[in-house]
Formats: structure tokens, C-alpha cells, sequence
């Protein structure tokens, strides 16, 4: 105990990165004292003007269509009526109206020319309420009824749509990376108050999503020279009970192989992947067709995954989608029959959970899904995962 107080007590005392990320944290940005980061409605403004294809930015519709084409291309298990990804670059936005607010909307962006609508929702802290996204896309519909409608929920980390299956998911994460390109494309030729103002917005969107380069390398130094303090702060005061309960599903199966797993996500395969993907010059060791993933949602859900990944040859992914979906078992969207995507998402599951501290339920929960919700999808996939590689490598 007395050992524990003197680490803490090295961690405090006269600690010059600690001060520094102190300082680095309260610097001044207009944004934050407006307090753009957390509310919904300051963010809902300034995403709209950057959405505008006539604004001050000058971006034009470069902005836009990237949000468009990044929805698409990240929702392809979609089935969305919407000009594909590849006709976007061909359309002229430059008439597209960014409403605010308009029937308690967040943002309606309207091409009358293209007959085209965007509707976002956009959820910072707050969660989507009962009913409020269909309620939202039939009044669209109503008021625009031959226009061809993309329906995107707005979250941080992308959280799939609770309430609604027409909704297609986008996070901050990627309006972060969208804006921060077209800034370092653009920055020439920008006013100097427009690309001041940016910054201070993607500055705002770095600690909201903790992507800050310069904090993430102080917060490594500090943690590399009171690594024993901070692992004592965490045990004590910021042990996940996902992350333990990770443990124990581990524990309880062992025909599973981890990949990946953090505070809200855990990423794995059945042991039976293992070694069935060749570990020639195009895959490597780590490479599987497809992988499962638990997600602890922000909305008190539990989600199970099942998702085809990136190959290197996109040729041989669309073979083996036309493999999944000659076999019937999964619903597999047109564009990845097409060669279009490069993450497809062939089933997915949510369960409530009534109380994140209390392991033992989590791990159930994980093991319904896994086990019963699953059964048949499990055995399925391992099936035609060995089917597909079998048949390709009797046939070179």
C-alpha cells in the first residue's frame, strides 16, 4: 500500500508532462468556449455550411459528395435507392440546399436538379429516440416524393441505427478524416480566417474523437514514465467489465482466435480459420476472409458481426461474395457482387444489456449470441470458407 501511494505520489508531483497536457488541453480554441463540442445543434451548423456547396469554404461540392460517396461505400449491405458510388463524381451538386432544422431535421441537403435528398441525423451524446428516424424519412418522402433519398444516422464511432434498418450509419471519425483532407488539399487557396476557422473545428472533432497527434504522443510519454501509476489508476478506477468479460468468453471457448480487442470491441475468428487461408505472397498470416466482432454499442446494445474484409486481389473477393451468395444462406448486397466494396457486413445481431457492470450477464449474452443466435451462420460460414479455398487451389 505504502508503495502504491508513493508511485501516485511521483505521478503528481512535479510532473512537466502532466502540465503540459494540462496545457495542451485548455488551449484556446472559440470553438470549445461556444461549446461546439457537445451540443449537437453548434456542430449541426458548421457541418452545414462545410456541406454547402456555395458557402464562404470554397470547397464547393467536394465535401458533399465525399460524405456521400464514404455512406455508400461503408453501408453497401444497404439496400439504399441511390445513385451508385462510381455516378457521384459525375453529378453536379453545386444547387444543393443545406436546410437546418427544417421539420425538426437536423440537416436536409436537397439537389431540386438531380432530384437527389441527404438526411442526417446527428447524435454527439444524446441517442436516437423511439420511432424518430421513420418518423423523419416518411416526411422526407412526403414532401419529396420522386427525389432518390440517402438516410444517414450521424454518431461518433458510426453506431448502426437502433430504430430503423433504412438508416445508414456514418461517425464523426470520417467526417473528421473528409474535412482534414480537403483542408490540406485546399489550404493555397484559402482565406486565412476560413482555414483558421477549420482548424479550430477539426481541433474541436480531434478531442471529441481523441485523435489529437500531439496529445496521443504526450499521453504515450507520460504513460511510459509512470507506467506503474497509470496501470494503478485503471485498476481501481477504470476497469471495463466488457473487457473482462472478453476474458472469461474467452475462456469458456476455446475453438475461438483472437485478433483484436479493446475497451468496446473484440475481434476473433473459430480456430478452424486458422490455417485455411494460404499464407502465400497475396495473404498474410493475419489475413481472414472473414471475421467476427463483439461491439459494446452506445446505446446499451451488444452487437455480434459477421463481415467479409479487404483482399488484396478485389477480383478474388468478388468471387468468393458470388461463392457466399450462390450457397443462399446470406443476403449479400449487389455491390459486392460487383466488385464495389471493400467491407460487407453479411449478418449482424444486437441484444439490451440492463447493466454493464455485471460480467457474468455480459458474457451470457455474448455466448447466445455466439452459440444460439449464430449456430447456423457459424457452421455455414466455416463450410463455405473451406469449400471456396479448396476449390480455387484445385483449380490453379
Amino acid at each position: 500500500m505504502e508503495n502504491n501511494i508513493h508511485v501516485l505520489h511521483e505521478f503528481i508531483v512535479n510532473n512537466e508532462n502532466l502540465e503540459l497536457l494540462e496545457k495542451e488541453v485548455n488551449e484556446f480554441n472559440p470553438l470549445k468556449i461556444l461549446k461546439v463540442n457537445s451540443l449537437e445543434i453548434r456542430h449541426s451548423n458548421i457541418l452545414s455550411w462545410l456541406l454547402a456547396p456555395n458557402e464562404t469554404h470554397r470547397f464547393g461540392d467536394y465535401i458533399i459528395k465525399k460524405v456521400i460517396t464514404e455512406t455508400l461505400l461503408t453501408n453497401d449491405d444497404k439496400n439504399i435507392d441511390f445513385p451508385e458510388v462510381h455516378d457521384i463524381s459525375l453529378i453536379n451538386l453545386y444547387d444543393m440546399e443545406i436546410l437546418r432544422e427544417w421539420e425538426n431535421i437536423d440537416l436536409l441537403s436537397v439537389s431540386r436538379s438531380s432530384k437527389l435528398a441527404i438526411l442526417i441525423e446527428n447524435k454527439i451524446h444524446s441517442k436516437e429516440r423511439k420511432g424518430q428516424l421513420q418518423k423523419y424519412l416518411r416526411t422526407v418522402n412526403k414532401h419529396f416524393p420522386d427525389y432518390k433519398i440517402l438516410p444517414i444516422l450521424l454518431t461518433k464511432f458510426g453506431d448502426d441505427p437502433e430504430d430503423s434498418e433504412q438508416y445508414c450509419s456514418l461517425s464523426h471519425q470520417s467526417i473528421y478524416r473528409i474535412v482534414k483532407f480537403a483542408l490540406e488539399m485546399h489550404l493555397d487557396s484559402l482565406n486565412a480566417k476560413v482555414a483558421d476557422f477549420i482548424q479550430y473545428y477539426l481541433k474541436t472533432l480531434e478531442e471529441l474523437l481523441m485523435e489529437d497527434e500531439k496529445l496521443k504522443e504526450l499521453c504515450k510519454k507520460i504513460y511510459l514514465q509512470h507506467k506503474d501509476a497509470i496501470d494503478l489508476i485503471v485498476q481501481y478506477a477504470m476497469t471495463t467489465s466488457f473487457s473482462e468479460a472478453v476474458e472469461s468468453f474467452l475462456e469458456k471457448n476455446d475453438n475461438i482466435e483472437r485478433i483484436h480487442s479493446s475497451t468496446n470491441l473484440f475481434a476473433f475468428v473459430p480456430k478452424e480459420f486458422v490455417g485455411v487461408v494460404p499464407t502465400d505472397n497475396l495473404y498474410t498470416r493475419d489475413q481472414y476472409l472473414v471475421i467476427y466482432w463483439f461491439q459494446k454499442k452506445s446505446n446499451d446494445k451488444l452487437q455480434l458481426t459477421l463481415e467479409v474484409g479487404t483482399f488484396p486481389d478485389p477480383e478474388d473477393r468478388m468471387k468468393f461474395m458470388e461463392h457466399l451468395n450462390s450457397a443462399g444462406v446470406f443476403k449479400i448486397p449487389n455491390k459486392a457482387l460487383e466488385g464495389q466494396s471493400k467491407f460487407t457486413r453479411i449478418y449482424t445481431k444486437q441484444v439490451s444489456i440492463h447493466d454493464w457492470d455485471d460480467v457474468e450477464s455480459i458474457v451470457k449474452r455474448m455466448q447466445d449470441l455466439y452459440e444460439r443466435d449464430f449456430k447456423d451462420i457459424n457452421k455455414n460460414i466455416v463450410t463455405l470458407v473451406k469449400q471456396y479455398w479448396s476449390k480455387k487451389y484445385t483449380t490453379l
